[in-house]
């Protein structure tokens, strides 16, 4: 899997640079933009990026994955022959919106570590370069990046992490909560983004437990889009930026917020593994 997300990672970057010559931009200009954040690119040509980012660097290696190591079998081993219930989903996307607070907790925890400079660099270049993705004036442009930040890395994403990752973990560890934690970190590292580690841990941690009690990875792709294309939404119809629907929206946490959210959680565990069993 390493070796097929590296050479995936190739196939993009080399992609990325095709689609740069192609529009008229040097190499230099290319890597002023992606690393130091010197320059603007139009948002059409960092869309066409992220597209292909998505496709060579996600899915193409998990489905390579698959046919190496699964190969009919590859929908039953993913988790995919069978579409969850509609229970399950519901339940899913409530556990979603019942972890936001320990989200917000773990962001509190983030936000209170130092960093060193060049990680709060890093962090503003990529907030720059997401700003110019997600500028949406048409509902045709919210619909593109609904596909290119919700749908995609939905399934990107979790056919890598959850579909694979954890699974593997799972079955040489035999320990699923476990195998939950640490391809949750795996998750949060792989963005390199800093300011939003244990927020992105927690997060995924939500999208493998979900995958734990369901035994479906329609379900925490389901929720990664749910969770990826409500803050698109938000910023198309109110034209909040990202970083302020984070930080302006939050609201002041206690331990009744945390028992409550903990207590939900374990509800929605119970009505998605009965459901799981209901329908077989």
């Amino acid at each position: 899997m390493i070796a097929l997300l590296g050479a995936g990672t190739l196939l993009a970057s080399l992609g990325i640079v095709i689609i740069a010559i192609v529009q008229g931009i040097d190499i230099q200009s290319l890597m002023a933009v992606l690393l130091e954040g010197e320059g603007d690119f139009p948002k059409e040509l960092l869309r066409g990026m992220l597209w292909v980012q998505a496709i060579a660097g996600f899915i193409l290696p998990a489905f390579m994955f698959a046919w190496i190591f699964y190969r009919k079998n590859w929908l039953s081993h993913f988790g995919l022959a069978k579409i969850p219930s509609l229970t399950i989903c519901v339940f899913a996307i409530i556990a979603l919106f019942a972890a936001y607070p320990l989200v917000q907790l773990s962001y509190e925890v983030n936000a209170a570590l130092p960093l060193p400079e060049w990680m709060t660099v890093m962090e503003d270049n990529a907030a720059e370069i997401l700003g110019d993705i997600l500028a949406m004036d048409s509902v045709g442009s919210f619909l593109i990046t609904l596909l290119l930040v919700a749908i995609l890395p939905g399934i990107g994403e979790e056919l890598v992490f959850r579909g694979i990752l954890q699974r593997q973990i799972q079955a040489w560890t035999m320990k699923p909560v476990l195998s939950v934690w640490i391809t949750a970190i795996i998750f949060s590292a792989i963005h390199m983004q800093f300011e939003g580690f244990l927020p992105r841990v927690a997060l995924g941690a939500l999208l493998g437990f979900v995958y734990l009690w369901s035994n479906n990875l329609w379900v925490p792709i389901i929720v990664h889009a749910v969770n990826n294309g409500m803050q698109v939404a938000i910023l198309y119809f109110t034209g909040v930026d990202l970083s302020d629907v984070e930080q302006e929206t939050t609201m002041p946490l206690n331990a009744w917020i945390i028992v409550g959210s903990v207590f939900v959680l374990y509800l929605c565990y119970n009505m998605i593994t009965k459901s799981r069993q209901k329908d077989g």
